[in-house]
């Protein structure tokens, strides 16, 4: 589970749009910090996401992936797109259960099945290392009114799957389901940082691709905007600005894509950073 730094990050040099330049995503070696105005490199400059390569080990690895296969997961597949399945208990889920016993045995019964599944100490680790960077005594998970949100997903992508172009600013300003989740509602407004952990990559595609946009962009900027994939050996862990830099997945050809996903916000008072999913 120790942190490597024997892969670079391709680093992003851009000229950004609506006053959004130099956009990076560097390597965890360098010492970036994560911090209530975004994460920022060392010299204190404000950069887009933080690579960490060899985040965890094939071990780990391969029994996330045993869970896209296993047919014992306490949590059914749910086809999230087309060509897209995710497993784990998911906001909008728990938000129809109305905070209820269902939903809190819900993210017990998922949390009791990745600590059995895990090796002993991982999920801690993976929380606690985050906590390192944000320079924090630990990572928070996020509690609502009557139970503890999830703090981590996995999501396959078949054959064909893909995830097209957004900044996740766009489902708060259309009134996607959680964007009026009271559960989020102390939650510092306008940061989330997705933190993708790559498990398997695809045969073909299946890449993240970043555009040097930042939201609000008109389609014309999108249109223009340079564009940079992000390659990630299996093990490793991304984490970027989601709400605001522009994003999508290339369609998958071949085999799946598989990742573990979650997201961090801090609080309203800047005082916690919060893991949820």
């Amino acid at each position: 589970m120790e942190l490597t730094d024997t892969t670079k990050a391709p680093e992003l040099m851009l000229t950004g749009l609506s006053g959004h330049t130099n956009i990076s995503v560097v390597d965890a070696s360098e010492n970036p910090a994560i911090t209530p105005g975004g994460i920022v490199d060392s010299e204190g400059r404000k950069i887009t996401g933080i690579l960490f390569p060899g985040f965890l080990s094939h071990n780990s690895v391969e029994k996330l992936i045993n869970i896209t296969q296993a047919e014992t997961a306490p949590v059914e597949k749910q086809q999230q797109f087309d060509g897209v399945f995710g497993w784990g208990p998911n906001l909008w889920q728990l938000q129809a259960l109305n905070n209820s016993h269902e939903a809190r045995e819900s993210v017990k019964q998922w949390d009791n099945y990745i600590n059995s599944v895990l090796p002993s100490g991982v999920p801690e680790s993976i929380l606690s290392r985050l906590a390192l960077v944000a320079k924090k005594s630990a990572v928070q998970r996020l509690v609502s009114e009557n139970f503890t949100m999830p703090w981590i997903t996995l999501r396959v992508m078949k054959n064909g799957g893909y995830l097209g172009t957004h900044a996740h600013l766009e489902f708060y300003q259309k009134g996607m389901p959680y964007a009026d989740s009271t559960v989020l509602s102390n939650l510092l407004p306008g940061f989330e940082l997705s933190c993708l952990l790559m498990l398997q990559n695809a045969q073909s595609g299946g890449r993240l691709k970043l555009y040097d946009a930042a939201y609000p962009a008109t389609p014309d900027e999108l249109a223009q905007a340079v564009q940079k994939e992000i390659e990630m050996p299996a093990g490793s862990l991304l984490v970027f600005d989601a709400a605001h830099v522009y994003h999508e997945v290339t369609p998958v050809v071949g085999s799946e894509r598989i990742t573990a996903g979650f997201w961090l916000s801090y609080s309203k008072d800047k005082a916690e950073l919060f893991a949820w999913s």
